[in-house]
């Protein structure tokens, strides 16, 4: 196995993240198995035990991943076993897991985080599916729900502000309107 194969299975896992909360939670609980000696060391001796057959391999990795409290990061793990990945949790002739998590840390610095802002709840994953097509490159939502912008979105993508919500564009509304009034108002007396 590579560092391109352990960069290849952390990208698809970057690829499944949608929001920056996500990220964090996940960047966070990989940091912590990696930090975890004990479950590191079962999962490694599951992985490296050539007198398992790989269906009692699977088995009991399925077993101790299924412990992890993340559904994102679980189900990716158990998908990868049962693909026959579960060298990533050798440490030898590398430590592939460090490799795994290094990888997708360096990875995430090129993702874009999108800040939205949004009046109600929506499908986050659609937005970060569409401005990832739109700026052809992997996207993160970073988004807040504040009624009081009452329909529309605000948009920060670097230093960029796109602001199309209905607050907006009332109070737009509101000073031509007063303009309005008052240059009338001007050319009556």
């Amino acid at each position: 196995m590579s560092s391109h194969q352990t960069a290849k299975l952390s990208r698809q896992l970057l690829a499944q993240v949608k929001t920056l909360p996500q990220f964090q939670q996940l960047s966070q609980a990989l940091e912590l198995l990696a930090a975890n000696a004990n479950l590191r060391d079962r999962l490694h001796h599951l992985a490296s035990d050539v007198n398992l057959t790989d269906q009692e391999r699977n088995q009991s990795l399925n077993q101790l991943i299924s412990q992890i409290q993340i559904p994102l990061l679980r189900d990716y793990f158990l998908n990868m076993i049962a693909q026959g990945h579960w060298w990533i949790f050798q440490k030898e002739p590398l430590d592939y897991f460090d490799q795994f998590v290094s990888s997708f840390q360096r990875q995430s610095d090129e993702i874009k985080v999108v800040h939205v802002v949004l009046a109600i709840e929506i499908d986050v994953a659609f937005l970060a599916d569409f401005f990832t097509e739109m700026l052809k490159q992997q996207v993160m939502i970073n988004y807040k729900v504040k009624p009081k912008i009452i329909g529309g979105i605000q948009i920060k993508i670097d230093n960029l502000v796109y602001d199309y919500s209905v607050r907006t564009k009332l109070r737009l509304f509101e000073k031509e309107w007063i303009k309005s009034l008052t240059d009338n108002t001007s050319k009556l007396t």
